[in-house]
């Protein structure tokens, strides 16, 4: 009798479960986007490298050395679109070395879009010695693997 019992309660649930999961789903188009589905590609970026700018750039960061001056960086690549100093979270008054960075596409000024915006990064410590390159641009690999910028010459 226990057994008849316990699979009548077993069958009962799940035709319960099955009823009550049982719903039409929303249509694709039912159902509403984030504002973050959407890629920037719908506008033109606020900057885009012309495809000569983009290659002469390419081979000169090949050209670049690990512990080259900051000086020379800008030298050979020219005024750069960001430079600023970094600091650490833990020690916000305290910079541990600078950042410059090279946008080659730009989509919104003043807004980083690390999806869809491509630039080189040069990390540098506190003597302005380059410590890394990072890049998310075609032929230009980052080296060596981050993160370099957490690594300081001074304490």
């Amino acid at each position: 009798m226990r057994m008849v019992n316990l699979a009548f309660l077993i069958i009962t649930s799940s035709a319960l479960a099955v009823s009550f999961t049982i719903k039409q789903a929303p249509a694709a188009a039912q159902i509403p986007m984030k504002q973050s589905d959407n890629p920037p590609a719908l506008h033109a970026p606020y900057f885009q490298m012309a495809a000569e700018q983009r290659a002469l750039l390419v081979s000169k960061v090949q050209q670049i050395n690990i512990g080259a001056t900051r000086d020379s960086v800008k030298t050979m690549l020219g005024q750069p679109d960001v430079d600023d100093l970094t600091t650490r979270k833990e020690r916000p008054g305290h910079p541990t070395g600078r950042r410059v960075r090279y946008y080659v596409v730009w989509y919104e000024k003043g807004s980083a879009n690390e999806r869809f915006d491509q630039d080189v990064t040069f990390w540098f410590d506190m003597n302005d010695h380059l410590l890394g390159i990072e890049s998310n641009v075609a032929g230009i690999p980052n080296r060596p693997e981050p993160p370099y910028h957490r690594k300081s010459t001074t304490r």
